[in-house]
């Protein structure tokens, strides 16, 4: 008789659909991982992926980071991705910020981690603190060319042309290319 499949293999069939880009399918074998092993953060962890940047389901992204940080609270990626799910889905930029703040607690040198806060920040039209958290993820690394298009924003918040546009060409230098400039310009001058 045919053994059935173990937690394991149902999680490595859920990133197989992702590289499909059969989301539905993704949840669904991370969902069964989850029922066979649900005291394991990644399964967790990955779902919540899915839901997040894949379906855009906050609720169920944050549900599962939850989970995810319930079973593994020094998961410094699960406090930065639910505190993406806060901030960029719910506008909770308080909530966010928080999350951020706390992976960057668990691991200090978590440049994305940064940069989120950053964001979320400057939401709050707290532009001196977004510029301070994008400039330590751009110490951090250097070749971050987000960061640098963030802190340019900020920087043009600020009414500081100069080191805005001197952000804008290291960022374009770095690979953003002007159509993702403007789109990206688009996208947060709708969310502000």
């Amino acid at each position: 008789m045919k053994k059935p499949p173990s937690a394991k293999e149902h999680f490595d069939k859920g990133k197989m659909f992702i590289d499909q880009n059969d989301f539905d399918n993704a949840i669904l074998e991370f969902t069964e991982a989850i029922r066979l092993d649900p005291d394991n953060s990644i399964g967790y962890f990955e779902r919540g992926y899915t839901y997040l940047y894949y379906k855009k389901d906050y609720d169920s992204a944050i549900a599962d980071y939850d989970q995810a940080i319930r079973f593994d609270p020094n998961n410094a990626g699960a406090y930065s991705h639910r505190g993406v799910a806060y901030g960029q889905g719910k506008k909770d930029y308080d909530r966010a910020i928080e999350d951020f703040t706390q992976a960057i607690n668990l691991d200090p040198d978590f440049a994305i981690a940064y940069s989120n806060r950053g964001l979320a920040y400057r939401f709050k039209n707290e532009n001196g603190r977004a510029i301070a958290d994008y400039t330590e993820a751009i110490r951090i690394n250097p070749y971050y060319a987000l960061a640098y298009f963030n802190r340019g924003l900020a920087y043009q918040n600020e009414g500081d042309t100069a080191k805005a546009d001197a952000d804008f060409a290291k960022a374009e230098e770095l690979g953003i290319s002007g159509g993702e400039r403007g789109y990206l310009r688009g996208y947060a001058e709708k969310n502000n």
